[in-house]
């Protein structure tokens, strides 16, 4: 019986075969061994390439991705929202006992009921010593240069202004170095001076100021400095 020869190819068109399609051999039941070309697409198993058609999956991760992207992006808002509107913030609210007042954390007090601003210290608390009238008015002016608070309004508060913070049935604590109690909201700073000074004077030589001893004005010498200082006010809303 005369044997089949079986075509050769050399090495060059081998290579050129396998280069163009991609194809491999297999050996499906019934042609073992007749080395026969199986016209199955080569698989790609754990080499990491998409197979063909894939497209509609690719679009459908962008789509997830973009939604996910739009969804962090609109709780950003709303997070920088409740911010700035107050429902949020790095350190919890802290109010006076009645609610009146808010301690702003940055040395000031907001009095919810007039819409003041204080500072939280008066100027002898702040600086350390008395203060004459006139003294009292550069210690304003140097507030202001430095932007207390990051504000460069502050002022000293007028007779009015300044009784608001008396309350007779509050205690806040001593007038620092005597036995006097001074009579505003605990919430401020203990053991300052209850003898403020205003912005309003008496003449060429004299000052108005509120003793918190029992919410009277005085009328001293703008000379004067011992057991005196100014607690700084500006408008929230001037």
């Amino acid at each position: 019986m005369d044997k089949v020869l079986k075509p050769q190819m050399n090495t060059d068109e081998h290579r050129w075969i396998k280069n163009r399609l991609p194809l491999h051999r297999s050996t499906p039941a019934g042609h073992e061994g007749n080395g026969q070309i199986s016209h199955t697409p080569a698989r790609h198993e754990g080499k990491g390439e998409i197979p063909q058609g894939s497209g509609g999956f690719s679009g459908l991760r962008s789509a997830v991705c973009g939604l996910r992207s739009s969804f962090i992006f609109l709780v950003a808002l709303i997070v920088l929202a409740m911010v700035f509107t107050g429902q949020v913030s790095g350190d919890p609210v802290i109010y006076s006992q009645d609610k009146r007042f808010i301690d702003n954390g940055d040395a000031t007090i907001t009095d919810t009921k007039t819409g003041y601003m204080w500072m939280k210290e008066d100027s002898y608390q702040y600086k350390g010593h008395w203060l004459s009238w006139f003294e009292a008015s550069d210690y304003i002016e140097e507030l202001n240069q430095e932007r207390f608070a990051d504000f460069l309004d502050w002022r000293l508060p007028t007779i009015k202004e300044l009784i608001t913070l008396y309350e007779a049935d509050k205690l806040n604590s001593q007038q620092v170095g005597s036995e006097m109690k001074m009579h505003m909201d605990p919430i401020f700073a203990k053991e300052g001076s209850g003898t403020l000074w205003t912005s309003e004077t008496n003449g060429i030589y004299n000052a108005f100021g509120v003793v918190f001893n029992d919410g009277k004005r005085f009328n001293s010498s703008k000379r004067k400095k011992a057991r005196r200082a100014v607690r700084a006010i500006r408008l929230i809303n001037p």
